[in-house]
């Protein structure tokens, strides 16, 4: 396994003290298959060729040795820029 943390969503706890991915995504898979689950507990994996519109509250890692892109249109830096540009702060 690489250097990369099984569950993303510890190293994030350990930043921001979210347990969960607290930033949506709509995002296509390119290639990798990327398991999600959801704060309900729900998962599910998302493979290439899929689109997944995901809310805030999720964790994502990948499932095997294929590495995981994505294009996200619309996730943490899109999410940031968005709260940056609310004049309510």
């Amino acid at each position: 396994m690489s250097g990369r943390p099984a569950r993303p969503a510890a190293a994030l706890a350990a930043i921001s003290g979210a347990k969960l991915c607290e930033a949506p995504h709509f995002q296509y898979q390119v290639s990798g298959t990327l398991r999600i689950e959801m704060a309900d507990g729900t998962r599910f994996d998302a493979v290439p060729g899929q689109v997944t519109a995901l809310p805030s509250g999720h964790d994502a890692w990948v499932v095997g040795d294929e590495p995981v892109v994505v294009v996200d249109w619309w996730g943490p830096a899109t999410t940031r820029k968005a709260e940056r540009a609310d004049p309510r702060g």
